[in-house]
């Protein structure tokens, strides 16, 4: 059988650290991809934080310590970019992480000057702590080399609001592969925050656990979105995907390649589609008469081979999609 062909994976601006004699690169290139993980504001890699970023000798000089961090953070990307291949006007992810919420504006400017109008899918976290002494920012991205058909295309839904200092776009298409924003279930306008939807009503403990109700109404209603803004712009990525969840929730279980005892106590317990199987939960399923640990470890695995998985919330992919 012939071996299907592996992509050349190329270090970017490698060096070696001397202590300990470690090889680093701040890059890689891999087939169309490049990756340019945990950048800090440092200029060589070896020697810690930048001096001109943190000016011991006048440290509030010229621009907020912030800015200049992110700045050196940008110039580092920008080089491991140029060095694949690719720029940042090809970058499909970004994510970034602040020792403070301070840092945000500040990076945020930064983004803004070097990126423009091409700011990709991002997510922001707080961390406790760095390895650099003076470290409060690190950045994270990957690019493509585009190629023919093989290009980035931002994914911006107009019903879907994105602050104007953040900018960044709710999704980026590349070739079959799609990128999407950190997503919380927030309503879809500025000020409203957590959705009414996503909420345990007032009163109640029993009208499903907060986790639940947050996973079901991104998954349900920001996804839902991307999908419409794909299929508005001739894109095929998220599409695709939804049409074989949807065509796998409605075949048998008989598809799933199961034992004929797991079959049978699905059988008995009126569970007929896959759709019906995986919106039940483990404990369900251990509920189900002359059913045990080893059927549920089967079944679980046969629906990791098709992407699926237990405790789903199928219901918009049940959906109707006839005209009227």
């Amino acid at each position: 059988m012939a071996r299907k062909a592996v992509a050349a994976v190329k270090p970017l601006r490698p060096v070696i650290i001397p202590k300990g004699n470690i090889r680093y690169a701040p890059g890689v290139r891999a087939g169309r991809w490049i990756f340019a993980t945990g950048h800090k504001g440092t200029a060589d890699y070896l020697s810690g934080m930048a001096r001109d970023v943190l000016r011991p000798g006048a440290p509030h000089s010229a621009s907020p310590k912030l800015r200049r961090e992110a700045e050196q953070i940008f110039r580092n990307t920008a080089r491991v970019f140029a060095a694949g291949g690719g720029d940042m006007r090809n970058i499909v992810r970004v994510d970034q992480n602040y020792t403070s919420g301070r840092a945000v504006e500040s990076y945020h400017d930064a983004r803004r000057a070097v990126l423009k109008d091409h700011i990709p899918p991002s997510t922001s976290t707080l961390t406790q702590g760095f390895l650099l002494p003076g470290q409060e920012i690190e950045v994270h991205m990957i690019g493509i080399v585009p190629q023919g058909n093989f290009r980035a295309r931002h994914i911006r839904p107009a019903d879907h609001a994105v602050h104007a200092t953040s900018g960044y776009s709710l999704a980026l298409a590349a070739g079959d592969y799609v990128f999407v924003a950190g997503r919380m279930a927030d309503s879809f306008k500025f000020g409203e925050g957590l959705a009414q939807q996503a909420r345990l009503p007032a009163g109640h403990l029993w009208k499903g656990l907060p986790i639940k109700l947050e996973a079901g109404f991104i998954l349900r209603e920001h996804f839902a979105l991307l999908v419409k803004a794909e299929a508005e712009h001739g894109g095929a990525g998220v599409v695709k995907e939804t049409e074989r969840v949807k065509e796998l929730v409605l075949k048998g279980i008989e598809d799933l390649d199961l034992s004929v005892r797991a079959l049978n106590s699905l059988h008995n317990e009126s569970i007929k589609t896959i759709g019906e199987l995986v919106t039940r939960t483990d404990e369900d399923l251990l509920k189900f008469k002359n059913f045990g640990r080893k059927s549920l470890e089967e079944i679980k695995a046969a629906l990791a081979n098709f992407g699926l998985t237990l405790g789903m919330d199928v219901s918009a992919y049940q959906q109707s999609t006839g005209g009227n």
